[in-house]
């Protein structure tokens, strides 16, 4: 088997593993489903020994022979849960959403979830004042990979202002009743932080945040792009040139420089200033359908829908081929006829 570099993406209704060789080409692919919980109205759960302490040691070993070099887990943010000494989780793993993640909001972070994790914590505190530390799904899945609970500072941004872009912050844990010390261990991105346990030579990565992997891998860069990714839960971005302040709606930075992130309220407007035609990039070809409705419903232009699972088409070949035929809309793909014809035909 050559050499393989595999990624582990754990997600609201299961993990997800692929392995990919030098050039990109995925030789090997696994899917460990697992249930979320909503105990109560507005409470969202995963059985975090199950998701993400177990699902992520399967995921890989089901991914087989593939000699891994390197290994990075991506998950959903953000998410906590308490851990004994073992760092076996000990109570469920709270889920973006939950209730229990509201009343500690920071108006002036770029960062949406900013202050979630930090009520997620204040409560975990108080139910769990024995516990020997407060983790977020990476750093339990790292931990079962490797023996440590080591995370990246871009996982940790997700729990700002818990993290200030540089450690954790003592002060701000204190207020929830916790130390540094029952915090994850805080790496550079994209370095080598670990060795996985039964893999020798094969490092950890300190792990990412689902949506920025699936961003990267759609290419949603140019400005009046709309990325759409339906997994469990919708998410839709529109890339724009500034964080323009508008009510309801929330930037983040992108990883092109100079970009934004906008979040949906803004989608509309964004797209009639950007283009004449709107570029809709989706992560899974379910997602086509509501695109479609986003695009062509709401901002009334006509639309390039592109399939990021396809692994023929880019951004750049969908542009280069309305250049050359003038046409300013065009259904790409046979991946998309199905779905956007039981759209416009009103189907089920």
């Amino acid at each position: 088997m050559c050499p393989s570099d595999p990624g582990i993406d754990i997600g609201t209704s299961s993990v997800k593993a692929v392995a990919a060789d030098g050039d990109g080409n995925i030789v090997a692919r696994s899917r460990v489903p697992h249930p979320f919980f909503v105990p109560a109205p507005q409470r969202f759960e995963h059985d975090a020994v199950r998701a993400w302490r177990d699902g992520p040691r399967r995921a890989l070993d089901e991914l087989g022979d593939v000699a891994p070099r390197g290994l990075s887990v991506a998950a959903i943010v953000p998410s906590l849960t308490a851990v004994d000494v073992d760092g076996v989780p000990i109570a469920p793993g709270l889920l973006y959403g939950d209730e229990r993640g509201d009343g500690d909001g920071v108006d002036d972070s770029p960062i949406a979830e900013a202050g979630e994790l930090m009520s997620f914590l204040r409560w975990y505190v108080g139910e769990q004042p024995d516990a020997r530390g407060y983790w977020m799904a990476q750093a339990v899945a790292n931990h079962a990979l490797c023996g440590r609970p080591v995370v990246s500072n871009l996982v940790a941004m997700t729990a700002h202002p818990l993290f200030d872009f540089t450690k954790w912050d003592e002060a701000r844990l204190a207020e929830c009743g916790a130390r540094p010390d029952q915090m994850p261990e805080i790496g550079p991105a994209t370095q080598a932080l670990a060795e996985l346990t039964d893999r020798p030579g094969c490092v950890l990565e300190g792990g990412t945040i689902d949506a920025l992997g699936e961003q990267l891998v759609a290419g949603a860069d140019e400005t009046g792009d709309v990325l759409v990714i339906l997994g469990t839960t919708l998410i839709t971005w529109c890339v724009a040139d500034a964080a323009e302040p508008a009510e309801g709606h929330y930037a983040i930075p992108h990883t092109a420089a100079g970009k934004w992130l906008v979040a949906p309220s803004l989608i509309a407007e964004l797209v009639r200033r950007q283009n004449d035609y709107a570029v809709v990039v989706c992560i899974d070809y379910r997602a086509i359908g509501i695109a479609a409705l986003l695009a062509r419903g709401v901002t009334g232009r006509p639309v390039v829908f592109q399939a990021a699972t396809d692994g023929v088409l880019s951004l750049a070949r969908v542009r280069a081929a309305l250049n050359r035929s003038g046409v300013r809309s065009r259904r790409v793909g046979d991946l998309l006829v199905w779905p956007l014809q039981r759209l416009y035909d009103g189907a089920d």
